[in-house]
């Protein structure tokens, strides 16, 4: 789902610098977006590399747009996709991959939203028996099943 988000923004956004290689663009910047972390670098290398030719100033202007798309779905779009797929907010995963990466590096980033979303569920479901367990120990004995 994010690989198509960002194709469709990087095809939209390169309407504006170059039209004749918007879909192009799109679509390779959509499929290299698959690759973790290194894809984002192929994507502004390819795009850079079929509009060199033509201008270095859409060249220029593509890598600008790309770093700028990068940065919208490492903060924006990437939390929202990947938390409601595993029941996270956007922070817990934006979190989890800040504190994955921070300790295990690539691994680390695989493996932090995973683990964060099986701790929050083991929490909540704590939680919720606890309160009612809570519940149950307020409420009047003629009331209790």
């Amino acid at each position: 789902m994010e690989a198509i988000v960002i194709g469709v923004l990087t095809c939209l956004g390169s309407l504006v610098i170059n039209p004749a290689f918007a879909v192009m663009l799109g679509v390779v910047v959509g499929f290299l977006a698959l690759i973790p972390v290194m894809g984002a670098i192929g994507g502004i290398l390819t795009g850079a590399l079929l509009l060199a030719p033509h201008s270095l100033w859409q060249a220029l202007a593509f890598v600008v747009f790309i770093i700028l798309l990068q940065q919208l779905d490492n903060h924006i779009i990437y939390p929202r996709i990947i938390g409601k797929s595993v029941g996270l907010s956007g922070i817990w995963v934006l979190l989890a991959v800040l504190v994955g990466g921070s300790a295990g590096g690539i691994l680390g980033i695989i493996v932090g939203v995973p683990v964060t979303s099986a701790l929050y569920a083991l929490v909540r479901d704590s939680a919720a028996k606890r309160i009612k367990q809570k519940q149950l120990q307020d409420e009047p004995e003629c009331l209790q099943q």
